[in-house]
């Protein structure tokens, strides 16, 4: 996250307070958590607790699922519409805390079909922020955290760290 308002906002424990919030007022019933730290780019059921989501799914321990935005739940178009076909194959309910019941309609498609988009477009922008962030730094001599090359030596501490040539084994 780049904000303290995102941070505030997405943060699990952001994120747990919403979605108990939101089942309180829609009267669902919570009867376990799955909360997956670090999630990025993988596809739900590649997580380790998405793999548990999907178990208590299967053995029918659930028929709802709670999440904050689409984006928490996917953020590749593909999977977030893969992962939408199976719940609805399998008669599950989906809602999100920032708009309510995901509806099997023309509509809901739609909007789902948006937020899906969005959520692919957020995670690409992501990256691309990410990769300009460490080109510049590789560019003005900054060190980027991995093993430093042979050569080299480190001066300075992590934001401010750099790479500087060791004359001795340039040759």
């Amino acid at each position: 996250v780049s904000t303290d308002d995102q941070a505030e906002k997405y943060s699990p424990g952001a994120q747990r307070v919403a979605i108990a919030a939101y089942c309180y007022t829609h009267r669902l019933r919570v009867i376990d958590e799955f909360f997956d730290e670090d999630s990025g780019d993988m596809a739900l059921t590649s997580r380790p607790e998405g793999m548990a989501l999907m178990s208590a799914l299967h053995d029918r321990q659930a028929s709802t699922i709670a999440v904050l935005c689409l984006d928490r739940l996917a953020r590749n178009p593909a999977d977030a519409h893969t992962t939408w076909r199976l719940f609805k194959r399998q008669k599950i309910e989906l809602h999100f805390t920032e708009r309510g019941r995901q509806e099997d309609t023309p509509h809901g498609e739609l909007i789902f079909g948006v937020e899906a988009a969005m959520a692919g477009f957020e995670r690409r922008l992501i990256m691309e922020r990410t990769m300009r962030g460490k080109d510049r730094k590789m560019s003005s001599g900054q060190w980027l955290g991995i093993q430093k090359p042979y050569g080299y030596r480190l001066t300075g501490y992590k934001s401010e760290a750099n790479l500087e040539i060791i004359p001795k084994e340039r040759e």
